[in-house]
Parts: structure tokens; C-alpha cells; sequence
């Protein structure tokens, strides 16, 4: 499974705004209701979640709840019907590569 954009309109907004590139837009462009926009999408997964910033104009905001975010409720749901043997995730913002530790379910 190939996964080549899990952030489509934090993406395209921060191309639109950086078109030569450069921007740092990290959150998706879901409306938090109070005047904010986005939540941080690497944030938003099951694992250690809520142990970061709650205030939803952060940069790095985890959302309302585990997995409230469409993009990740998707890709939870296609992992559990196809459990991966290898994930690699090239991590734009931080221009990193990112491999996962390994452990036993």
C-alpha cells in the first residue's frame, strides 16, 4: 500500500501560499469553531494521544478525540484490514525520514 498524501488540503493550502515552496502549514484545514483552522494530523493517531497542546490554534493541536479526523479514521481502518510488514513515512514538515520501532502486538 502506497500512501502518497495523507494531508491534501494542508497540503494544497500550503502550496498555495508557498507556491515555490518553503511553507511550514502542518495541520489539515478542518474549522476547529473558534476562528482556528486544523489539526495536527501525526497527532491525531490512538498512540500517546491528548499529551500535547489542546488549544486548537496550536501548530501542533491533536483534535477533538482519537482518530476524529477523517484522513487518519482511513487509514486506521484500511490497517486494520491490511496489516503492513514494513512502513516508512517521509515526514515533509521535518524533511525526515521516519521508521517505525518494532514490537509485538
Amino acid at each position: 500500500m502506497l500512501l502518497p498524501c495523507t494531508n491534501p488540503d494542508g497540503y494544497e493550502y500550503n502550496r498555495s501560499l508557498h507556491p515555490n515552496g518553503g511553507g511550514l502549514w502542518r495541520k489539515n484545514r478542518c474549522d476547529n469553531g473558534d476562528g482556528s483552522y486544523g489539526v495536527d494530523l501525526n497527532r491525531n493517531y490512538g498512540w500517546q494521544w491528548g499529551r500535547d497542546a489542546r488549544l486548537p490554534n496550536s501548530s501542533i493541536y491533536p483534535g477533538q478525540a482519537v482518530f476524529s479526523e477523517p484522513e487518519i479514521a482511513v487509514i486506521r481502518d484500511v490497517l486494520y484490514q491490511q496489516i503492513p510488514t514494513v512502513s516508512i513515512s517521509v515526514h515533509t514538515y521535518g524533511n525526515e525520514w521516519i521508521f517505525p520501532w518494532e514490537y509485538s502486538m
